[in-house]
């Protein structure tokens, strides 16, 4: 297992089209959920590891993540993300 079988948040705000800073808010959101028992479906996976400090994917999980998760800017994604509730 190398370091070419893993993506950081660098490589995951390219594939998802976003900037670096809105793809370390979606790991701190998701890390934060995750502590506190409050995860969301829709919530960025765990680290599948950690090289030094930093947290890395394997591409697999992010893709399917990515598929997995409510669209943006759309009725049904804010009726997903309020879990039903208007």
């Amino acid at each position: 297992m190398g370091d070419a079988d893993f993506i950081d948040l660098a490589a995951i705000a390219e594939l998802l089209g976003v900037q670096h800073n809105t793809a370390q808010v979606y790991h701190k959101r998701a890390v934060r959920g995750r502590r506190e028992g409050t995860e969301k479906p829709w919530d960025m996976p765990a680290p599948d590891a950690v090289f030094g400090r930093r947290p890395v994917w394997r591409e697999g999980t992010i893709r399917k993540w990515i598929e997995a998760r409510p669209g943006t800017n759309t009725e049904a994604a804010t009726e997903a993300r309020r879990g039903g509730r208007s």
